[in-house]
């Protein structure tokens, strides 16, 4: 089949022109960047988190398992139907009694209408309910451990969320502060510019030396080394952001500046706080109600119903059966005379094999091994209270030392600058002079944000949602 040529031209018209659209949206250009606020990142990161999607599910999985295991002492009721086939020398058999009856009543003249004892084809039905009374103990500790399990889900689903607001905390204020280094770097670089400018000047007067100028040559292009990697770790710190708030990876956001001046009134009552707890009994009360600690105290329980459960494997059990049945005849229809039977069955095990036995020995064991486990998270826990304190308490002093050395250091340089000015200053002391700046900048911008990082790990501590 021929194409017309216009038809043709047309087609290759749109695919050239599809192209550059197609490579255009692969290569996801960067887009407008968006405002986000710490109260919109925690928002934003508890929506669509991962790890608290699957939290959340667990969470709904064990509500449906506990009703699951209370539906385990209910009744039973099933409607049961059979169909055999015998073969006709065993049907003929099985009515000859039958037949004989009605040949001896014939005999007498009376008509007997008698039913066959068999059929070839036999149709049976029943119903039949089970009510478990008694089956060791085996209902009672399944509830006992899916309410477990269920409480073990929502502590889990707690801590996930003091977890993710913690991680999303962190990442914010890693990208606050890997901003702030960007723009210390950034002013360093401008600043060692400037001061390039000027002994290039005082050079070409002969003012200067050209050793003087090359070791400014050198420290602007250090700074310049030095931008370049702070803008590298800022987008790094984006990059880790956008993957703990679950958007695209490649999603840029405006933060507020890092405000480097801090209540001295929220730390001084972040220091007595950590002053007030001095002793490890009132640690032990801090964190009695932290989701993780209850939730593994939920993980013992669970395993003492474990106990119970194999336990019952080898006490006695009691269930009451009630059945409802139609005659055995040859169709499916449910009529003739009805029956019922009621009883208790009682089973008493008097061998299974020693499986009842070693499963209690089994299940002993690991009740003793949760035991251990929570004996070790609780003092893993404890560990990481002290750290954190120890942390915040660090990022405290870090603080009052880095403004301290903030002011000197500005103050060395501004008394440098003036005195480099009127030839009192060497090119060297002008130099240390800037580099002791921008490094003091470069602490103080970590000694802030290390504190809000500090913070928000005892904030997990505490159970503080936010």
């Amino acid at each position: 089949m021929h194409l017309p040529r216009n038809f043709v031209i047309v087609l290759f018209l749109i695919s050239v022109l599809a192209v550059p659209q197609a490579f255009a949206q692969s290569a996801s250009p960067d887009a407008e960047p968006t405002a986000l606020t710490l109260a919109q990142a925690i928002e934003i990161s508890l929506a669509h988190n991962l790890g608290l999607e699957g939290a959340q599910y667990q969470r709904q999985a064990a509500r449906w398992a506990m009703w699951y295991s209370v539906a385990g002492y209910l009744p039973n009721a099933s409607f049961n139907t059979s169909y055999t086939r015998l073969d006709p020398e065993t049907v003929d058999n099985a009515n000859q009694g039958v037949k004989r009856s009605g040949d001896m009543a014939e005999a007498f003249g009376i008509e007997l209408n008698l039913e066959p004892s068999a059929f070839e084809d036999n149709y049976s039905s029943n119903i039949t309910v089970v009510q478990p009374i008694f089956n060791g103990g085996a209902e009672i500790a399944a509830i006992r451990l899916a309410r477990a399990a269920s409480k073990q889900s929502d502590l889990a689903y707690d801590e996930q969320m003091l977890s993710t607001v913690r991680d999303t905390k962190t990442a914010y204020f890693q990208v606050m502060q890997a901003s702030a280094l960007k723009q210390v770097s950034q002013d360093g670089l401008a600043l060692a510019t400037e001061t390039l400018r000027l002994f290039q000047a005082q050079y070409e007067v002969g003012q200067v030396s050209r050793s003087d100028v090359l070791r400014w040559e050198a420290q602007a292009a250090q700074a310049e080394g030095s931008m370049i990697e702070a803008e590298s770790a800022y987008e790094l710190s984006m990059i880790a952001l956008a993957e703990v708030l679950g958007s695209d990876l490649a999603t840029r956001y405006i933060m507020p500046k890092l405000e480097l001046s801090i209540d001295p009134q929220l730390q001084q009552a972040v220091r007595a706080e950590l002053d007030e707890l001095s002793t490890s009994e009132q640690i032990d009360e801090l964190i009695a109600d932290h989701p993780a600690i209850k939730g593994i105290e939920q993980s013992v329980k669970m395993q003492c119903s474990n106990v119970q459960l194999a336990w019952a494997t080898i006490l006695p059990k009691l269930n009451f059966a009630y059945n409802y049945s139609w005659p055995t005849d040859d169709d499916l229809h449910l009529n003739g005379d009805e029956s019922w039977t009621a009883m208790l069955q009682l089973e008493v095990p008097l061998f299974t094999g020693l499986r009842g036995v070693t499963g209690i020995g089994r299940e002993r064991r690991n009740l003793h091994l949760a035991r251990v486990e929570q004996q070790q998270f609780q003092r893993s826990f404890v560990q990481q209270v002290y750290a954190a304190r120890l942390q915040l308490d660090t990022a405290l002093r870090k603080l009052e030392a880095a403004r301290k050395q903030v002011d000197f250091a500005e103050e060395n340089l501004r008394n440098m600058q003036g005195r480099s000015e009127v030839g009192m200053a060497s090119n060297l002391e002008l130099l240390d002079a800037q580099v002791t700046y921008n490094g003091a900048r470069s602490d103080l911008v970590r000694a802030v944000s290390d504190y809000y990082i500090a913070l928000s790990l005892w904030e997990y501590i505490q159970a503080r949602r936010y």
